[in-house]
Protein backbone atom coordinates (compact mmCIF):
# COMPACT_ATOMS: atom_id res chain seq x y z
CA UNK A 1 0.00 0.00 0.00
CA UNK A 2 1.13 3.56 -0.74
CA UNK A 3 0.62 6.77 1.21
CA UNK A 4 -0.99 9.62 -0.70
CA UNK A 5 1.84 12.16 -0.35
CA UNK A 6 2.73 11.95 -4.05
CA UNK A 7 -0.90 12.08 -5.16
CA UNK A 8 -1.38 15.34 -3.26
CA UNK A 9 1.70 16.71 -5.05
CA UNK A 10 0.23 15.65 -8.39
CA UNK A 11 -3.04 17.39 -7.49
CA UNK A 12 -1.17 20.65 -6.75
CA UNK A 13 0.60 20.43 -10.10
CA UNK A 14 -2.65 19.83 -11.97
CA UNK A 15 -4.39 22.67 -10.14
CA UNK A 16 -1.72 25.02 -11.52
CA UNK A 17 -2.64 23.74 -14.98
CA UNK A 18 -6.36 24.32 -14.31
CA UNK A 19 -7.09 20.57 -14.31
CA UNK A 20 -9.51 19.44 -11.61
CA UNK A 21 -8.95 16.78 -8.96
CA UNK A 22 -12.02 15.00 -10.31
CA UNK A 23 -10.36 14.50 -13.69
CA UNK A 24 -7.02 13.42 -12.23
CA UNK A 25 -8.69 10.86 -9.94
CA UNK A 26 -11.23 9.64 -12.52
CA UNK A 27 -11.52 5.85 -12.60
CA UNK A 28 -9.17 5.34 -9.63
CA UNK A 29 -11.75 4.80 -6.89
CA UNK A 30 -10.01 7.45 -4.76
CA UNK A 31 -12.21 9.94 -2.89
CA UNK A 32 -10.56 13.41 -2.91
CA UNK A 33 -11.72 14.01 0.68
CA UNK A 34 -9.91 10.87 1.83
CA UNK A 35 -6.58 12.37 0.75
CA UNK A 36 -6.73 14.69 3.77
CA UNK A 37 -6.48 11.68 6.09
CA UNK A 38 -2.76 11.12 6.89
CA UNK A 39 -3.46 7.41 7.45
CA UNK A 40 -5.28 6.89 4.15
CA UNK A 41 -3.57 4.36 1.87
CA UNK A 42 -4.07 3.49 -1.78
CA UNK A 43 -2.96 0.34 -3.54
CA UNK A 44 -0.38 0.23 -6.29
CA UNK A 45 -2.99 -0.12 -9.04
CA UNK A 46 -4.77 3.05 -7.87
CA UNK A 47 -1.52 4.99 -7.76
CA UNK A 48 -0.63 3.78 -11.26
CA UNK A 49 -4.05 4.91 -12.52
CA UNK A 50 -3.48 8.42 -11.12
CA UNK A 51 -0.11 8.66 -12.88
CA UNK A 52 -1.58 7.46 -16.19
CA UNK A 53 -4.25 10.17 -15.88
CA UNK A 54 -1.54 12.71 -15.13
CA UNK A 55 0.41 11.79 -18.26
CA UNK A 56 -2.70 11.76 -20.45
CA UNK A 57 -4.21 15.02 -19.16
CA UNK A 58 -1.00 17.06 -19.38
CA UNK A 59 0.07 15.63 -22.73
CA UNK A 60 3.66 16.22 -21.63
CA UNK A 61 5.84 13.17 -22.22
CA UNK A 62 8.51 14.60 -19.89
CA UNK A 63 6.10 15.54 -17.08
CA UNK A 64 8.04 13.30 -14.65
CA UNK A 65 11.02 15.68 -14.88
CA UNK A 66 8.75 18.55 -13.85
CA UNK A 67 7.36 16.55 -10.95
CA UNK A 68 10.81 15.47 -9.78
CA UNK A 69 12.13 19.03 -9.92
CA UNK A 70 9.37 20.15 -7.52
CA UNK A 71 10.62 17.75 -4.87
CA UNK A 72 10.89 19.02 -1.30
CA UNK A 73 12.29 16.74 1.47
CA UNK A 74 9.64 18.06 3.86
CA UNK A 75 7.03 16.34 1.69
CA UNK A 76 8.39 13.02 2.97
CA UNK A 77 7.57 13.83 6.58
CA UNK A 78 9.59 11.99 9.18
CA UNK A 79 11.69 10.15 6.58
CA UNK A 80 12.76 13.49 5.17
CA UNK A 81 14.05 14.55 8.60
CA UNK A 82 15.84 11.22 8.97
CA UNK A 83 17.60 11.73 5.62
CA UNK A 84 18.53 15.35 6.34
CA UNK A 85 20.01 14.47 9.73
CA UNK A 86 22.03 11.47 8.48
CA UNK A 87 25.76 11.41 9.02
CA UNK A 88 26.72 10.58 5.43
CA UNK A 89 25.30 9.36 2.12
CA UNK A 90 25.63 5.72 3.19
CA UNK A 91 23.58 6.34 6.33
CA UNK A 92 20.92 8.24 4.36
CA UNK A 93 20.73 5.48 1.73
CA UNK A 94 20.33 2.86 4.46
CA UNK A 95 17.42 4.78 5.98
CA UNK A 96 15.74 5.16 2.58
CA UNK A 97 16.06 1.45 1.76
CA UNK A 98 14.85 0.46 5.21
CA UNK A 99 11.81 2.69 5.62
CA UNK A 100 10.67 4.28 2.36
CA UNK A 101 8.61 1.39 1.07
CA UNK A 102 6.90 0.64 4.40
CA UNK A 103 6.20 4.23 5.43
CA UNK A 104 5.65 5.90 2.05
CA UNK A 105 5.17 3.09 -0.42
CA UNK A 106 7.37 2.96 -3.49
CA UNK A 107 6.81 1.91 -7.12
CA UNK A 108 10.52 1.02 -7.42
CA UNK A 109 12.83 -1.64 -6.04
CA UNK A 110 16.42 -0.49 -5.46
CA UNK A 111 19.65 -2.44 -5.06
CA UNK A 112 22.81 -0.47 -4.16
CA UNK A 113 26.34 -1.80 -4.65
CA UNK A 114 29.75 -0.19 -4.11
CA UNK A 115 32.68 -0.48 -6.51
CA UNK A 116 35.61 0.53 -4.34
CA UNK A 117 35.67 3.69 -2.25
CA UNK A 118 34.87 6.19 -4.99
CA UNK A 119 32.21 4.58 -7.17
CA UNK A 120 28.84 3.02 -6.53
CA UNK A 121 25.76 2.08 -8.49
CA UNK A 122 22.04 1.64 -8.06
CA UNK A 123 19.96 -0.91 -9.95
CA UNK A 124 16.38 0.32 -10.27
CA UNK A 125 13.51 -2.08 -11.02
CA UNK A 126 9.94 -0.75 -11.34
CA UNK A 127 7.15 -2.99 -10.10
CA UNK A 128 4.90 -1.99 -13.00
CA UNK A 129 5.16 -3.75 -16.37
CA UNK A 130 3.66 -0.76 -18.19
CA UNK A 131 6.36 1.05 -20.16
CA UNK A 132 5.04 4.59 -19.60
CA UNK A 133 4.74 3.99 -15.86
CA UNK A 134 8.22 2.50 -15.65
CA UNK A 135 9.69 5.51 -17.40
CA UNK A 136 7.70 8.03 -15.32
CA UNK A 137 8.69 6.54 -11.98
CA UNK A 138 12.36 6.23 -12.94
CA UNK A 139 12.56 9.79 -14.30
CA UNK A 140 10.77 11.23 -11.28
CA UNK A 141 12.98 9.33 -8.82
CA UNK A 142 16.20 10.24 -10.61
CA UNK A 143 15.50 14.00 -10.77
CA UNK A 144 14.12 14.24 -7.23
CA UNK A 145 17.06 12.17 -5.94
CA UNK A 146 19.53 14.49 -7.66
CA UNK A 147 17.83 17.48 -6.11
CA UNK A 148 17.91 15.93 -2.63
CA UNK A 149 21.61 15.08 -2.86
CA UNK A 150 22.50 18.54 -4.14
CA UNK A 151 20.62 20.06 -1.21
CA UNK A 152 22.21 18.03 1.58
CA UNK A 153 25.52 16.48 0.48
CA UNK A 154 28.91 18.15 0.46
CA UNK A 155 29.50 16.87 -3.12
CA UNK A 156 27.37 17.43 -6.21
CA UNK A 157 25.93 14.49 -8.13
CA UNK A 158 28.31 13.14 -10.77
CA UNK A 159 27.16 10.28 -12.96
CA UNK A 160 29.58 7.91 -14.62
CA UNK A 161 26.83 6.44 -16.80
CA UNK A 162 23.05 6.06 -16.89
CA UNK A 163 21.47 2.95 -18.43
CA UNK A 164 17.72 2.65 -18.97
CA UNK A 165 15.85 -0.59 -19.70
CA UNK A 166 13.43 1.07 -22.09
CA UNK A 167 13.62 2.67 -25.54
CA UNK A 168 14.66 6.30 -26.02
CA UNK A 169 11.58 8.45 -25.23
CA UNK A 170 10.21 11.30 -27.36
CA UNK A 171 11.81 13.76 -24.92
CA UNK A 172 15.29 12.29 -25.24
CA UNK A 173 16.72 15.83 -25.36
CA UNK A 174 15.59 16.33 -21.76
CA UNK A 175 17.97 13.58 -20.69
CA UNK A 176 20.88 15.46 -22.22
CA UNK A 177 19.72 18.61 -20.46
CA UNK A 178 19.49 17.00 -17.03
CA UNK A 179 22.30 14.45 -17.06
CA UNK A 180 25.80 15.30 -18.26
CA UNK A 181 27.07 11.76 -18.80
CA UNK A 182 26.93 8.82 -21.25
CA UNK A 183 23.33 7.59 -21.58
CA UNK A 184 22.19 4.19 -22.86
CA UNK A 185 18.64 3.17 -23.74
CA UNK A 186 17.30 -0.36 -24.34
CA UNK A 187 19.79 -1.60 -21.75
CA UNK A 188 19.35 -5.00 -20.02
CA UNK A 189 18.47 -3.20 -16.78
CA UNK A 190 18.20 0.32 -15.40
CA UNK A 191 21.43 1.24 -13.62
CA UNK A 192 22.63 4.58 -12.23
CA UNK A 193 26.44 4.63 -11.86
CA UNK A 194 27.93 7.36 -9.65
CA UNK A 195 31.37 8.78 -9.03
CA UNK A 196 30.07 11.46 -6.70
CA UNK A 197 29.05 11.94 -4.04
CA UNK A 198 30.82 8.98 -2.49
CA UNK A 199 29.07 6.87 0.12
CA UNK A 200 31.23 8.49 2.80
CA UNK A 201 30.41 12.06 1.75
CA UNK A 202 29.05 13.89 4.82
CA UNK A 203 25.56 15.39 4.96
CA UNK A 204 25.73 19.14 5.58
CA UNK A 205 22.72 19.07 7.91
CA UNK A 206 23.96 16.04 9.87
CA UNK A 207 22.74 15.81 13.45
CA UNK A 208 23.36 12.52 15.28
CA UNK A 209 20.95 13.22 18.14
CA UNK A 210 18.11 14.23 15.83
CA UNK A 211 18.83 11.25 13.58
CA UNK A 212 18.55 8.83 16.51
CA UNK A 213 15.23 10.36 17.54
CA UNK A 214 13.64 10.37 14.09
CA UNK A 215 15.00 6.92 13.21
CA UNK A 216 13.40 5.56 16.37
CA UNK A 217 10.21 7.36 15.41
CA UNK A 218 10.30 5.64 12.01
CA UNK A 219 10.53 2.29 13.79
CA UNK A 220 7.62 3.28 16.06
CA UNK A 221 5.45 4.29 13.10
CA UNK A 222 6.02 0.89 11.52
CA UNK A 223 4.34 -0.60 14.55
CA UNK A 224 1.43 1.84 14.36
CA UNK A 225 0.49 1.55 10.69
CA UNK A 226 -3.26 1.13 10.17
CA UNK A 227 -4.37 -2.44 10.70
CA UNK A 228 -7.72 -1.97 8.96
CA UNK A 229 -8.77 -2.42 5.35
CA UNK A 230 -8.95 -5.37 2.99
CA UNK A 231 -6.09 -7.69 3.84
CA UNK A 232 -5.57 -9.15 0.36
CA UNK A 233 -4.45 -5.92 -1.39
CA UNK A 234 -2.06 -5.24 1.50
CA UNK A 235 -0.53 -8.70 1.12
CA UNK A 236 -0.29 -8.32 -2.66
CA UNK A 237 1.42 -4.96 -2.21
CA UNK A 238 3.94 -6.62 0.10
CA UNK A 239 4.46 -9.47 -2.40
CA UNK A 240 5.31 -6.94 -5.12
CA UNK A 241 8.26 -5.70 -3.07
CA UNK A 242 9.54 -9.25 -2.49
CA UNK A 243 8.54 -11.16 -5.60
CA UNK A 244 11.79 -13.14 -5.75
CA UNK A 245 11.35 -14.37 -2.17
CA UNK A 246 7.76 -14.38 -0.97
CA UNK A 247 7.63 -14.44 2.83
CA UNK A 248 6.08 -17.22 4.84
CA UNK A 249 2.87 -16.60 6.74
CA UNK A 250 4.64 -15.88 10.03
CA UNK A 251 6.87 -13.25 8.41
CA UNK A 252 3.91 -11.71 6.55
CA UNK A 253 1.88 -11.57 9.77
CA UNK A 254 4.69 -9.75 11.54
CA UNK A 255 5.14 -7.32 8.64
CA UNK A 256 1.44 -6.39 8.72
CA UNK A 257 1.31 -6.20 12.49
CA UNK A 258 -0.96 -9.25 13.00
CA UNK A 259 -0.57 -12.47 14.85
CA UNK A 260 -0.39 -15.62 12.74
CA UNK A 261 -3.83 -16.60 14.02
CA UNK A 262 -5.40 -13.22 13.21
CA UNK A 263 -4.08 -13.26 9.63
CA UNK A 264 -5.34 -16.82 9.16
CA UNK A 265 -8.77 -15.88 10.52
CA UNK A 266 -9.11 -12.80 8.30
CA UNK A 267 -8.14 -14.74 5.19
CA UNK A 268 -10.48 -17.57 6.18
CA UNK A 269 -13.29 -15.02 6.39
CA UNK A 270 -12.70 -14.33 2.68
CA UNK A 271 -12.64 -18.04 1.90
CA UNK A 272 -8.93 -17.91 1.14
CA UNK A 273 -5.66 -19.29 2.44
CA UNK A 274 -2.24 -17.66 2.48
CA UNK A 275 -0.94 -20.36 0.15
CA UNK A 276 -3.69 -19.58 -2.37
CA UNK A 277 -2.80 -15.87 -2.33
CA UNK A 278 0.87 -16.63 -2.95
CA UNK A 279 0.03 -19.00 -5.80
CA UNK A 280 -2.39 -16.49 -7.37
CA UNK A 281 0.23 -13.77 -7.19
CA UNK A 282 2.91 -15.97 -8.72
CA UNK A 283 0.57 -17.11 -11.48
CA UNK A 284 -0.39 -13.53 -12.39
CA UNK A 285 3.25 -12.47 -12.45
CA UNK A 286 4.30 -15.58 -14.39
CA UNK A 287 1.69 -14.87 -17.06
CA UNK A 288 2.90 -11.28 -17.40
CA UNK A 289 6.49 -12.44 -17.75
CA UNK A 290 5.57 -15.10 -20.31
CA UNK A 291 3.34 -12.73 -22.28
CA UNK A 292 6.11 -10.14 -22.48
CA UNK A 293 8.29 -12.59 -24.44
CA UNK A 294 11.48 -11.00 -23.11
CA UNK A 295 12.40 -13.50 -20.37
CA UNK A 296 13.47 -17.12 -20.57
CA UNK A 297 11.85 -19.73 -18.33
CA UNK A 298 15.05 -19.82 -16.31
CA UNK A 299 14.92 -16.06 -15.74
CA UNK A 300 11.23 -16.23 -14.82
CA UNK A 301 11.74 -19.07 -12.35
CA UNK A 302 14.52 -17.08 -10.68
CA UNK A 303 12.41 -13.88 -10.59
CA UNK A 304 9.59 -15.79 -8.89
CA UNK A 305 11.87 -17.39 -6.31
CA UNK A 306 11.88 -20.99 -7.58
CA UNK A 307 14.97 -23.11 -7.04
CA UNK A 308 14.99 -24.35 -10.64
CA UNK A 309 13.11 -23.98 -13.95
CA UNK A 310 11.69 -27.49 -13.47
CA UNK A 311 10.16 -26.48 -10.11
CA UNK A 312 8.55 -23.46 -11.76
CA UNK A 313 7.34 -25.63 -14.66
CA UNK A 314 5.66 -28.10 -12.26
CA UNK A 315 3.98 -25.30 -10.32
CA UNK A 316 2.74 -23.55 -13.46
CA UNK A 317 1.30 -26.77 -14.86
CA UNK A 318 -0.49 -27.48 -11.57
CA UNK A 319 -2.12 -24.03 -11.80
CA UNK A 320 -3.04 -23.98 -15.49
CA UNK A 321 -2.81 -27.52 -16.85
CA UNK A 322 -0.15 -26.28 -19.29
CA UNK A 323 3.60 -26.02 -19.19
CA UNK A 324 5.04 -22.49 -19.50
CA UNK A 325 6.17 -23.34 -23.03
CA UNK A 326 2.68 -24.51 -24.02
CA UNK A 327 1.14 -21.38 -22.50
CA UNK A 328 3.55 -19.13 -24.36
CA UNK A 329 2.95 -20.95 -27.67
CA UNK A 330 -0.83 -20.70 -27.37
CA UNK A 331 -0.65 -17.06 -26.29
CA UNK A 332 1.52 -16.36 -29.35
CA UNK A 333 -0.95 -18.16 -31.62
CA UNK A 334 -3.81 -16.02 -30.26
CA UNK A 335 -1.82 -12.81 -30.68
CA UNK A 336 0.40 -13.20 -33.76
CA UNK A 337 2.97 -10.46 -34.07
Amino acid sequence: MIRTTKIREYLDLMQERKISAKRLLAGTGINPQSLEDPNYLVDIEQHDAVVMNLIRLTGESDIAFTVGDRFDPSDMGIIGYALLSSRNVRNAMSIWLQYSNSLLGSPLRLVVTEQGSTQWSMVVAPFSHHLELQRFYIEEFLVSGMKLVQMVASQSVTFRKLSFAYPAPPHRASYRKWFNCPIEFDAPQTVFSFTGPTMDSPIRTSNDELNQVVSQYCRDILQQLPRTGNIEPRLRSMFLTRSSRLPGQDEASKHLGFSHRTLHRRLQGNGRTYRQLKDDFRLDLARQYLDSGHLTQKEISHALGYASPSAFCRAFKSWTGQTPGEYRSRAGAKNPG
